[in-house]
């Protein structure tokens, strides 16, 4: 079993930091909650579970896996490209937290294909993903997605669009820690300017490809061996929505898309023309979908909307990519530290049920995130570990492993499951 030691000077920061203000003292009603746990008995209850029954990828009236084709992509040996997800979150995915140990759990087993989809430019320090060091220079300027905007937004499959207006601006992306690039794959606003890529291979090896035109809506390059430095210099008043890094042969490209602050609601504002086109360029096998802990301390929360954006990213994803499985990962708990005694909020159960259904259904592939998190007990026991943020919502950089790893565990043990299963056919 793992376990997790929190010195006393750390617990002492921990209860300052949440108790400090007298008008939440509600806070301190959680700590007497974790209190009545066992000392003993506060390393992470799912932690010697089975971790595949935390994921549900089969009908109620199906033999069928849904995710058959995503398991036959992983065991072909004559697969000659990577097999992609592209894992959609909010905060909760914060500076590749959690996604970063899924990632390195699944290329470990199957290959690094590359470190995938990312904006052309970041609008913050902590959304570098890890395994690239990217720097940036000019004048980039980035609209996202906003939430409870109530408008079509002009936004790609990063939930991004990058503009250069007034000079040209440059990005600099170092792989030399991760698998080096073969394909680059550009997302790009057609007609809006043009863009050079200058690279360099481990040996010195110069590439470079000058002054392309954005003439079509994706555009992709080769380089001739593995670039481990890739330099994107756009031109004045081009417009960028992604750009993805992959290896020539096998192996998995994992793409986390985080975006702060948005809820499952807000995917319907999103052009879905530009969006369902960008999904076919990029062509994920996989879509992780992990929204809810926002909506669940919203008092404008209802399940309709919740539920509004799930159906919307399962159109959009059938249409454009017909073969690729849909993910829920459910919310996992979040406090209401202002309730008294603090409790999880109703609304995440009710959205995990929704979840559920649509996996019994045969819709979609739901895991249990609540559940492996210890419900809301074993989540108050986390926190006085260290291992939740103080506000109750986030998980820290140890927490983030933990789920991570629960979650690769229940996805490779199910693989394992389907592969005996083929084989004993």
């Amino acid at each position: 079993m793992r376990s997790y030691i929190l010195s006393i000077s750390c617990i002492a920061a921990f209860f300052a930091l949440n108790c400090r203000d007298e008008s939440r003292g509600d806070a301190q009603h959680a700590f007497a909650r974790v209190g009545t746990i066992s000392r003993a008995a506060l390393a992470l209850a799912a932690v010697d579970r089975a971790r595949s029954a935390l994921l549900i990828h089969q009908g109620t009236n199906s033999a069928d896996s849904t995710l058959e084709h995503f398991f036959a992509l992983l065991s072909d040996p004559a697969r000659k490209r990577p097999v992609r997800i592209l894992h959609y979150g909010d905060s909760i995915l914060w500076s590749d937290l959690m996604t970063a140990r899924i990632r390195t759990r699944l290329t470990n087993i199957f290959g690094n294909g590359g470190r995938g989809l990312i904006p052309p430019a970041l609008e913050a320090a902590d959304n570098q993903l890890s395994g690239i060091a990217q720097r940036q220079w000019g004048n980039w300027q980035v609209s996202f997605l906003q939430t409870m905007a109530g408008y079509r937004q002009e936004v790609g499959i990063t939930l991004r669009r990058v503009e250069t207006p007034g000079m040209a601006s440059v990005t600099e992306y170092d792989l030399a820690g991760d698998s080096g690039v073969e394909r680059v794959l550009l997302l790009t606003e057609p007609g809006s300017g043009s863009y050079s890529l200058y690279g360099r291979t481990q040996s010195g090896e110069a590439w470079s490809n000058c002054k392309v035109p954005c003439t079509n809506a994706f555009i992709r390059h080769s380089a001739p061996s593995p670039l481990v430095r890739l330099r994107l210099v756009a031109d004045p008043g081009t417009v960028l929505y992604g750009i993805s890094l992959e290896q020539n042969n096998g192996g998995i490209v994992y793409s986390p898309v985080m975006r702060r602050g948005i809820c499952s609601h807000d995917f319907p504002d999103i052009a879905p023309e530009r969006f369902r086109a960008q999904l076919a360029a990029f062509a994920p096998d996989l879509v992780v979908f992990q929204f809810g802990k926002n909506e669940a301390g919203w008092d404008k929360y209802t399940l309709d909307k919740h539920m509004s954006g799930i159906h919307w990213m399962a159109s959009n994803l059938k249409a454009a990519c017909p073969a690729a499985t849909l993910l829920l990962f459910g919310p996992g708990p979040r406090i209401n530290t202002w309730a008294s005694p603090p409790r999880v909020f109703p609304s995440v159960g009710e959205m995990n049920t929704a979840q559920r259904e649509l996996a019994l259904a045969g819709k979609a592939v739901w895991f249990d995130s609540y559940t492996a998190l210890g419900k809301e007990e074993g989540f108050m026991a986390m926190a006085w570990q260290g291992l939740v943020m103080p506000d109750y919502v986030h998980l820290t950089y140890q927490g983030g492993d933990i789920l991570g790893d629960i979650f690769a565990d229940a996805l490779l043990e199910e693989y394992g499951r389907w592969k005996l299963e083929k084989m004993s056919q």
